[in-house]
């Protein structure tokens, strides 16, 4: 299988867990971050390593969904390993992120 078929395949997954799993505004939500964030990574130039990064965490983010036992933390925060990683827009859009949930909750 191409490697272009398979990144196609994971992204319709994601978008299809979505559908599956979240109520309708998380979904918007997450669909909409999904799609920011997979046209960022397409346009970027990003190394084989960030890709396969990439895509093992959306693979998890779907896991984690569905409820698959020992892929993620189910508590919703990262761990201070992850955190570290993060590149400065990352952290900026985790934080606009979490300023989008507290604003749904309200």
């Amino acid at each position: 299988m191409s490697a272009r078929k398979e990144l196609l395949d994971l992204y319709r997954r994601v978008l299809r867990t979505n559908r599956a799993v979240l109520p309708r505004p998380m979904r918007l939500l997450g669909d909409g971050y999904t799609k920011e964030e997979w046209r960022r990574q397409r346009k970027g130039n990003a190394t084989q390593r960030q890709w396969e990064e990439f895509t093992y965490m959306w693979n998890a983010y779907c896991d984690f969904l569905v409820g698959k036992p020992g892929t993620m933390d189910r508590s919703g925060e990262l761990s201070e390993d992850i955190k570290s990683k993060l590149t400065s827009e990352q952290k900026m859009q985790l934080k606009s992120l979490k300023e989008a949930i507290d604003l749904f909750r309200k």
